[in-house]
């Protein structure tokens, strides 16, 4: 595993670098009418989800690979997701997915956790 860089973001960090960069021009982009969203590979990296995802209303498609996520949660908001890209991260969690009907891409992905079957 390769050392974590000292500066990272929250997914809050990141939609708003992404309203900055799409919301400009003639092709206004608004993150809530996106059904495909790509957080993947940002520098610095996505360390934590939040809320956030509460305006993801449309989003089918969501991939968040190549940060240092440690924690998948505050999926409940994500209505139409399908489709969670989440490899090359550093999962410790897994909780809040399981309600979740998709299919989650975790290849290279770090998992540090304990699954216990009841």
């Amino acid at each position: 595993m390769t050392s974590k860089p000292n500066k990272k973001i929250s997914l809050k960090e990141a939609v708003k670098l992404w309203e900055d960069k799409n919301g400009k021009g003639e092709n206004v982009k608004k993150i809530g009418d996106q059904l495909e969203l790509k957080f993947n590979g940002w520098y610095p990296p996505i360390e934590k989800l939040d809320s956030s995802t509460s305006v993801f209303t449309k989003c089918e498609f969501l991939s968040i690979s190549t940060n240092m996520i440690e924690r998948l949660n505050h999926f409940n908001y994500l209505k139409c997701l399908r489709i969670l890209s989440v490899g090359r991260n550093f999962l410790k969690t897994l909780s809040g997915i399981v309600c979740l009907t998709l299919v989650a891409w975790t290849c290279h992905v770090y998992i540090n956790v304990k699954l216990t079957v009841t």
